[in-house]
């Protein structure tokens, strides 16, 4: 059974690969979860991959780092302008203030 997200994360990447087609450098995926969106961003670019969740205990990719973050804080662990491309899925509604982790 294929569920939504799996459909929403194909849907991520595909905007990836239409808008950013030679995406390199650093990507960061806000609200990894599994890591099932790093994993298909890392078998289509070559590109050094970063995960944020709140809590390590949901990836499923054994050397990928995860930064712990309380998204409702609304600090992220990076220098600005870091990443060369960022996904946000499946998060927002999990937030209280989703307005401030855009602005950061």
């Amino acid at each position: 059974m294929k569920l939504s997200t799996d459909k929403i994360l194909k849907s991520a990447l595909s905007l990836l690969k239409k808008k950013k087609p030679n995406l390199t450098g650093n990507y960061l995926d806000t609200g990894s979860g599994t890591g099932e969106l790093i994993q298909l961003v890392r078998d289509q670019f070559n590109i050094e991959t970063y995960a944020v969740d709140y809590t390590k205990s949901l990836i499923k990719i054994p050397d990928q780092k995860v930064d712990v973050v309380d998204l409702n804080d609304c600090s992220l662990p990076y220098d600005d302008n870091f990443f060369d491309a960022i996904t946000f899925t499946e998060v927002i509604e999990h937030l209280e203030n989703h307005r401030k982790i855009l602005e950061e």
